[in-house]
């Protein structure tokens, strides 16, 4: 249909459905507002309204802001054929789509340089068999699809000073096949960053902007409450909104929003995770109890726990599918990067035997990154592009287009929701449960994932685990062991951000382990001390202080050499009051000094709180030794019986002896002594 530059005339006739077209465009929806107009005298155009779908024999009309164009400018419009395959689908969103169709003949501009001027196009359509409408922008398409539009801002000279792409989607007609539309999710994601330091986090407030970006978005859902939506918020920060007075208004409209019909909220751990990373280090415990904790979370502050489709970015291998599998997240929204494949149009079976199955969404279909400088020509392009993948998978498509409340300028939000608010015949709006529902699952081939990056994160997994069982040892010591989980689950939970840098997270782990410490540090017993034991059976006293302020359980053990035994080597005992005082039951096997090393544990006996050296002195003097010192003192009070009778006896004996010899002496010395001798 080209031709060349005659007439210089605006056909008014074209524009006559652009009027009409305006004014039924979303609020704010006024020629300029949006356009991205640039500084200086550099040529833009901006899109202003359009639509999408159009009939057989319709009429497809755009209406565009024109800014800084010289004087002697037109426009001039290419069709291309209809996007066949994904090759087709890329090459459209650049300015050059492939296999151009045809040219319109070129639409004039004001003949005088204006700042800024409005026009616009329509292009009445026609099939085969019908009749060929009047005017020279008749076309006729005679096959359902979409077709990429391109539109050349052009100087006098026929130069091209910009151009833009969108889309023209012809519907079947009553002799075309019918077509199953692609179901497209819109997921809003509420992830405020994390707390600037990691000591801040328990009552740190989400950024204003923040807050106004998401309030923003609420209020564009609940003006267009018939369109199905997903919201997947971090429970971590859902709880710092709840906490902050100043957001209770958002909490309110969040959560109103959520209880509406067609609403869905996506499962999510506490905060943002690197499973791979996680699982890697054998860490893939923490994803459920990251799941458990943003269950009673999401429950607490917007009153549902979320389903069991979690959005995951970044990638995963085999086992953290498994590990998130067995934390309770039976679908998962990835990045394309997670897929060998990249993204899909339906959802697919992970090469796991838990069964997950998965999407993969595309930068190409989402409200994220920097807002767009064109926002109703933006929301046309989603919409066209989603469209094309539903020409492109006649057995149903299923898409997740992530919203981010910071990314999604109001006007291209708004355009998406009003055109999904619309019956259509290429997309339906759905929920994320609703996609996996309804959307068969591919499954021949399975979806290969690509090779997870895993983080290395170094020392972390080694300090967590030691600030886990400082925890569960701190709660062995409480009448309710829960109360120490409850008190560190959530600095711990957020340890594990996968935002933070490394330095964070080994800081928010050692303040919960030198809290921790700080606790046990504040129970003590005497250093060194003696005690003197003057029975057998005996016991002293052991004096504990605690500074705590609340009763804990401990257990004092004791250990000696067998010189001292003890009924009972662990004693249980509860220190209810600065100065406890534990009785120690002892028993003495021997007299003199005796050392005893006296610990105080946790109840679970895996931490030394304090320890003690104490010296045992018995007095007292055994039953065996007493027996021996008895039958001894008899032994020798028999010994030195019997030797006094005998030496008696002796000594009598000797005196009886002298006796009788002084008898018989007068007689013998009355002899001379010559009467002793005899001659011979």
């Amino acid at each position: 249909m080209t031709g060349p530059r005659r007439g210089r005339r605006r056909l008014s006739a074209a524009l006559a459905p652009l009027v009409a077209l305006a004014l039924a465009a979303p609020a704010g929806a006024r020629p300029g507002q949006g356009s991205g107009e640039p500084s200086g005298r550099v040529p833009a155009m901006a899109v202003i309204a359009q639509n999408l779908e159009v009939a057989p024999t319709g009429s497809f009309s755009v209406y565009l802001r024109i800014t800084d164009a010289p004087a002697g400018s037109d426009i001039a419009v290419d069709i291309y054929d209809p996007i066949a395959s994904a090759g087709d689908l890329a090459a459209s969103t650049t300015t050059d789509p492939a296999n151009i169709r045809d040219t319109f003949l070129p639409q004039p501009l004001d003949e005088a340089s204006t700042p800024s001027q409005q026009t616009g196009f329509t292009i009445s359509l026609y099939e085969r068999g019908s009749p060929r409408p009047a005017g020279s922008w008749a076309y006729r398409l005679d096959e359902p699809g979409v077709y990429p539009i391109r539109v050349r801002l052009r100087d006098g000279d026929d130069e091209q000073l910009t151009s833009l792409v969108t889309y023209l989607v012809r519907t079947p007609g009553p002799d075309d096949p019918p077509v199953e539309p692609a179901r497209v999710a819109l997921v809003t994601t509420v992830e405020a960053e994390p707390a600037p330091h990691p000591s801040d986090d328990e009552t740190a407030a989400v950024a204003d902007g923040f807050a106004a970006d998401v309030s923003r978005t609420l209020q564009l859902f609940a003006e267009r409450r018939s369109v199905p939506a997903s919201f997947s918020v971090s429970p971590g920060t859902a709880e710092r909104l709840a906490a902050d007075d100043d957001r209770a208004d958002l909490v309110a409209a969040l959560r109103d929003e959520l209880e509406r019909p067609g609403r869905d909220l996506l499962g999510a751990p506490y905060v943002p995770l690197d499973p791979a990373a996680l699982v890697a280090e054998g860490l893939g415990g923490e994803l459920a109890t990251q799941a458990d904790l943003g269950r009673r979370t999401l429950t607490t502050v917007l009153g549902a726990p979320g389903t069991d489709a979690w959005l995951v970015d970044g990638s995963i291998d085999v086992a953290s599918v498994d590990a998130l599998r067995l934390a309770g997240a039976a679908h998962l929204v990835l990045p394309a990067s997670a897929l060998a494949s990249g993204a899909t149009a339906a959802p697919v079976l992970l090469p796991s035997a838990s069964g997950v199955n998965a999407v993969a969404t595309d930068q190409l279909f989402d409200l994220t990154g920097e807002p767009a400088a064109d926002p109703v020509l933006a929301a046309y392009q989603l919409l066209g592009r989603l469209a094309a993948v539903g020409s492109l998978t006649p057995g149903g498509a299923g898409v997740v287009v992530r919203v981010d409340p910071a990314a999604a300028p109001s006007r291209e939000l708004a355009t998406v929701l009003d055109q999904l608010e619309e019956p259509g015949t290429y997309l339906a709006a759905a929920t994320v449960s609703d996609l996996f529902r309804d959307v068969p699952t591919t499954t021949d081939p399975v979806a290969m994932l690509t090779s997870a990056l895993r983080t290395d994160l170094g020392a972390y997994p080694d300090r967590l685990r030691q600030a886990q069982q400082l925890v569960a040892s701190y709660g062995s010591m409480l009448p309710d062991p829960a109360v120490a989980t409850a008190e560190f689950e959530r600095p711990l939970a957020r340890s594990a951000d996968r935002r933070r840098t490394r330095s964070e997270q080994l800081e928010m782990v050692d303040d919960v382990r030198a809290t921790i410490q700080a606790r046990f540090d504040a129970i003590t017993v005497p250093e060194r001390d003696r005690v003197t034991l003057g029975a057998r059976d005996a016991q002293f006293p052991l004096v504990i202080t605690s500074t705590l302020g609340d009763p804990v359980k401990v257990v004092v053990g004791l250990s000696a050499s067998d010189r001292l035994s003890f009924p009972d080597d662990q004693i249980e005992a509860t220190l209810a009051d600065e100065r406890t005082t534990v009785q120690i039951p002892v028993r003495t096997r021997a007299t003199g000094d005796t050392p005893l090393r006296i610990t105080v544990r946790t109840p679970d006996g895996l931490v030394l709180i304090d320890e003690s050296q104490y010296t045992v002195r018995s007095t007292a003097v055994s039953g065996v030794g007493l027996v021996l010192t008895v039958g001894a003192g008899g032994f020798l009070a028999l010994w030195w019986g019997r030797h006094l009778l005998r030496a008696r006896g002796q000594r009598a004996r000797r005196r009886t002896g002298a006796t009788a010899a002084e008898d018989d002496r007068p007689a013998e010395q009355d002899l001379d002594d010559d009467d002793l001798f005899v001659d011979p």
